[in-house]
């Protein structure tokens, strides 16, 4: 990425430092029940920046093509299976995943074991956004579209309250309202863009929501309230969704902390990796037992980011290369197709 959009990357790998840490705290005796659902504000954080990011390479696009939906489920294909796999086999390899027919169904986005269950999610999401950014194209109007957006988000609210959420299910319908708040920020980040204006207002409300995070945290807020520990996190996913909505605004249009995740060379590496981290780290925190806790959660940690920089270097990176070299490939064949029609 640009340096003066590696915020964006930083804001990534904050969303996988908030998941891995709530993991690894949650498996502590005693204290795990004090961080319980804190890392599905990491997760829907994640959901909020996909549907983002997908959603304003579509709209950087001049007009819909079938060349770009296809050169689309090339890229997410190759980004997303090939770590996905052998993440699998390393689980099957260790124990983690005790049965031959359980991979399978991974494989094929049919189950969701542990924290597996967001890779169907993201997948059938990934289907889904083409068929949306046809009927924007179509739509033309941006107001209207943003508006079509918004109807789609109550409607898929409503039609799947989240009051009767099946936590990680690997269902998107639950989710769906989630991902097109990520879309409907794709176009107020564009036209955010545009003013260029960086004002102290928005680091303010970075701040301020942060804070009302922290304050959500099942042991922060037992200690000012009193209440005790519960999982009343874990169907938070609209609220969670519109404030990191709003922070990714308020960071983009932020007048100073904007230049911290620009400059954050540990969370900007950590954005990179994230994927591989992610598929990981919950593997190694489920075969790594040991009675002192603080070296336990350390090593966890350490061991995670040692294999997720191997993937990303040995499987990520080279699969990215390999979905570009094949998308430049079919380009250059449909251009000597056309020339040859001439």
């Amino acid at each position: 990425m640009k340096n003066n959009t590696n915020y964006l990357t930083s804001i990534r790998g904050l969303a996988c430092l908030m998941v891995v840490i709530a993991h690894i705290i949650s498996v502590i005796p005693g204290v795990g029940k004090n961080v319980s659902g804190c890392g599905k504000i990491g997760v829907w954080l994640f959901f909020i920046l996909s549907a983002f990011l997908l959603t304003s390479q579509w709209l950087n696009k001049e007009e819909f093509k079938i060349k770009d939906v296809i050169e689309f489920y090339i890229k997410r294909i190759f980004r997303i299976f090939p770590c996905y796999i052998v993440t699998l086999i390393i689980a099957f390899l260790v124990g983690y995943i005790t049965e031959p027919k359980t991979v399978i169904r991974h494989i094929f986005l049919m189950e969701g074991m542990g924290h597996f269950w967001t890779i169907p999610v993201e997948f059938v999401f990934y289907i889904l956004v083409p068929i949306i950014m046809f009927f924007i194209d179509k739509i033309k109007n941006q107001k209207r579209a943003i508006l079509f957006l918004i109807i789609l988000l109550i409607a898929t609210a409503i039609l799947s309250p989240y009051t009767l959420y099946e936590e990680n299910s690997i269902h998107i319908r639950w989710y769906m309202p989630v991902f097109l708040m990520g879309m409907i920020l794709a176009f107020a980040y564009q036209k955010f863009e545009k003013k260029q204006e960086k004002k102290v207002i928005y680091d303010i409300i970075f701040f301020v929501i942060m804070l009302l995070m922290i304050v959500s945290i099942p042991y922060v807020r037992n200690l000012i309230f009193k209440i005790e520990p519960d999982g009343y996190l874990l169907n938070k996913y609209l609220f969670f969704g519109l404030a990191w909505s709003i922070v990714i605004l308020a960071i983009q249009n932020s007048k100073y902390i904007i230049h911290y995740f620009n400059q954050s060379k540990i969370l900007i590496y950590i954005g990179k990796i994230s994927f591989s981290l992610y598929l990981i780290h919950f593997i190694v925190l489920n075969k790594i037992k040991g009675d002192n806790v603080l070296v336990n959660s350390l090593l966890i940690f350490i061991i995670s980011i040692i294999v997720a920089i191997i993937m990303n270097q040995l499987v990520e990176q080279p699969m990215i290369k390999l979905a570009r070299k094949i998308n430049k490939r079919l380009e250059k064949e449909k251009k000597e197709e056309n020339n040859g029609k001439i």
